[in-house]
């Protein structure tokens, strides 16, 4: 499968290797989960000029069969998820949940004592055969329940479809019911740039393969 380490190797042996100086991990997008096509998202540390950045943009790479275009990528601030209660649109220090929601199951209480407050995890040793308890610090084996989606997975899997949608402000917004507007005018990207450096974002898109 095509991951942040197999992009990573594949820019190193690229040709351009000299111009992919990321500044942290590349993101990998699938377009949809029925997709073969998937965005590569990257920064670079570049000089205050863009010297590497107007070596990419526009330019083609090589990634395994096929010829990749580099395209210059808008600044679009993530939508903030809330810690507390897994919701989208807020921080976690900006909640108004009085209780946390455990991302494990969506009830109220921490994902620390998931495994003390819900039934799944305390066994029952009177059935036939008899069901174990979840042991102390381990992770719960049971179905999870996703708050936001309804999925059957963690709400802080990134697996769900709200993760893969966490810069499309108005796809969660039109979900979650919140002024997306007034987040996007708080939390917009800004680029700072040092005296000697600064960070350039830029995207590719690349055969996927499962």
């Amino acid at each position: 499968p095509i991951d942040s380490d197999y992009v990573k190797g594949v820019m190193a042996k690229s040709h351009m290797a000299p111009f992919f100086t990321l500044a942290n991990t590349p993101h990998v997008m699938c377009n949809s989960v029925h997709s073969d096509l998937a965005m590569v998202w990257f920064n670079v540390v570049d000089s205050q000029l863009g010297a590497s950045a107007k070596h990419l943009i526009n330019s083609f790479f090589q990634f395994g069969p096929a010829s990749c275009p580099v395209w210059a990528a808008q600044s679009h601030a993530r939508v903030p998820v809330c810690q507390h209660c897994w919701c989208w649109g807020h921080s976690t220090c900006s909640c108004h949940s009085q209780a946390p929601w455990c991302p494990q199951c969506s009830g109220p209480h921490s994902e620390a004592n998931h495994h003390i407050l819900t039934g799944c995890c305390w066994g029952n040793p009177l059935a036939n055969p008899p069901v174990p308890a979840t042991m102390e610090e381990a992770p719960c084996p049971h179905t999870a329940h996703c708050v936001n989606c309804g999925g059957d997975h963690s709400v802080s899997n990134q697996k769900c479809p709200y993760w893969w949608h966490c810069f499309d402000w108005d796809w969660l917004a039109h979900r979650a019911n919140w002024d997306w507007q007034g987040w996007m005018a708080a939390s917009g990207a800004t680029s700072k740039r040092q005296e000697d450096k600064h960070q350039d974002r830029a995207a590719f898109q690349c055969q996927w393969t499962c």
